[in-house]
C-alpha cells in the first residue's frame, strides 16, 4: 500500500453511521483528500490527466476546494446532504477534475428559500463507473448544460 493511501486511511473523516456509500465513491473521496492535502499544483503532479488545468481561475479553484472539503465529510451523496456553495460550473469542474462527466442532470423539488437541488449522474471516463451526487444551487444558477 502506498504511503499516501495509508495516510489517507489514517486521516480521513469517519463515515457517518448508517450512511449508504455507493460503490466507486471511495475513489472520489480519496481524490478529494489528495486535492486538499497537496493543493492544485501538487494534485496536478499526481494526476494522470494533469488536472486541474493551470488556466483555471482562482474562483474556480476555490469552488473546487470547497467541493472537495464537503466530499471529504461525506456530503453530496443524498438530497438531504447535497454539495453547496459551488454552483453548476463548480460542480462540473469538480467532477471533471476526478475524470467524470455528467451523464444526466435532474432537477429535484425546490426549497422555499430560492434553491434547487440537482441530482447529477456522473460517469468515470475510463472505467465507466456511474455515481449519483447531489448539488444545491440558487434558483437563478440552475440551468441544464
Amino acid at each position: 500500500m502506498s504511503e499516501e493511501l495509508e495516510r489517507y486511511r489514517a486521516e480521513r473523516p469517519q463515515r457517518p453511521r448508517g450512511l449508504q456509500v455507493p460503490e466507486g465513491f471511495g475513489y472520489i473521496h480519496y481524490k478529494a483528500y489528495l486535492y486538499l492535502k497537496f493543493g492544485p499544483e501538487g494534485y496536478r503532479e499526481r494526476d494522470a490527466l494533469q488536472m486541474p488545468p493551470v488556466a483555471w481561475p482562482l474562483a474556480t479553484l476555490h469552488a473546487v476546494e470547497h467541493g472537495c472539503r464537503q466530499l471529504s465529510y461525506w456530503r453530496g451523496l443524498s438530497a438531504d446532504t447535497p454539495l453547496e456553495g459551488i454552483g453548476i460550473d463548480g460542480f462540473y469542474r469538480l467532477v471533471g477534475m476526478f475524470h467524470f462527466r455528467v451523464e444526466q442532470q435532474s432537477l429535484l423539488d425546490t426549497d422555499d428559500d430560492g434553491f434547487f437541488t440537482d441530482e447529477m449522474s456522473i460517469r468515470h471516463i475510463v472505467n465507466g463507473n456511474v455515481i449519483t451526487l447531489y448539488n444545491r444551487v440558487p434558483a437563478q444558477d440552475d440551468i441544464i448544460l
